[in-house]
């Protein structure tokens, strides 16, 4: 049984894009894996017979009858992926020679880690994205401001999707890496090695371009649930104040005092001090955004709703915040 499975779809890939990522993949320094390729019913004959003009025995080809799309194709994959890891790969990107060999070793040093990931570089236009790398900060970001997480340079552990029943969700079009993270993120831990070990492609044509309005907005809503799961609860009123805060529109002091209650439940709550890093750090996002009013530093005050070490942090950012809008 192969150590890795490279799970790639692919549909009406360029020819040159597709042999770039091939070549790249069946070149790394680690050996020990399949190279699974799944073809989503592509109408270019041409992506079939530039796989087929492989002869490595490493590549297993796989051909959908209808088109499945992203997130079906990938769930597939998972299902027929014989690896202990799955290396997600992008049909039109490069992995550079040493990204499975550094992944593995780091999975295989690291049983508490079920993703690994790397910094990367956008080519052509040579932009350099160096997301945070310990796990902390990865889910930090990961609930407050977006995905910091490479899906197509990263390596998961088959166990922690299929024990957990995690699937990509096809929902959640354009943004279904993302929502995998969110759901893997009280499951598993994150890492992204500190290294430049994939060549992600822009070419205009990427999802964030052309479909840009719906993956934004199931980002939203992938936060939005992702900060509802880690209190188990959320009233409507406390939902509402959530989407303003996220949709960086001013709240008043009354609705912060909500926000100052949602974060002491998850100090009351949390077995994990990054749940308490991530609402922490909304409150602070919160507070910004927070319009001046007499009752701003008796909501702060409020030992009843927010524990004292807390106002006495909170106290120091209204300070600032006073100094830049007066």
């Amino acid at each position: 049984m192969p150590k890795v499975t490279v799970l790639m779809p692919v549909y009406n890939t360029k020819e040159e894009y597709l042999r770039e990522t091939i070549d790249s993949v069946l070149t790394q320094t680690f050996t020990d894996f399949e190279f699974l390729i799944i073809n989503d019913a592509s109408t270019d004959k041409r992506v079939r017979e530039v796989v087929l003009s492989y002869a490595d025995d490493r590549i297993v080809y796989v051909e959908n009858e209808k088109n499945l799309g992203i997130s079906e194709s990938s769930n597939k994959g998972i299902s027929l992926a014989k690896g202990e890891y799955i290396a997600r790969q992008d049909h039109d990107d490069i992995s550079l020679p040493t990204r499975l060999e550094k992944e593995v070793r780091y999975l295989d040093g690291h049983p508490n880690v079920g993703v690994c990931s790397c910094w990367f570089e956008m080519f052509p236009k040579k932009q350099f994205t160096k997301y945070p790398f310990k796990n902390e900060d990865i889910k930090k970001m990961l609930f407050l401001n977006g995905d910091p997480i490479c899906h197509p340079a990263s390596m998961i552990r088959k166990s922690v999707l299929t024990g957990n029943g995690i699937w990509y969700k096809d929902e959640y079009r354009y943004a279904e890496d993302y929502a995998l993270w969110v759901d893997l993120a009280e499951k598993t831990d994150f890492y992204n090695l500190p290294e430049i070990l994939f060549k992600y492609r822009w070419s205009g044509e990427n999802a964030s371009v052309t479909s840009g309005d719906v993956q934004r907005r199931n980002a939203f809503n992938i936060r939005l649930n992702g900060l509802k799961s880690l209190l188990g609860e959320m009233s409507e009123d406390e939902e509402k104040v959530c989407v303003k805060v996220y949709g960086k529109e001013k709240i008043s002091s009354e609705e912060l005092l909500i926000v100052g209650k949602l974060l002491k439940r998850t100090e009351n709550r949390s077995d994990k001090p990054w749940k308490k890093d991530v609402w922490q750090a909304f409150y602070k996002k919160a507070l910004r955004l927070t319009i001046y009013d007499g009752n701003l530093l008796s909501v702060m005050g409020d030992g009843e709703s927010l524990s004292l070490p807390y106002c006495q942090k909170a106290f120091y950012f209204v300070k600032v915040w006073l100094k830049s809008v007066l």
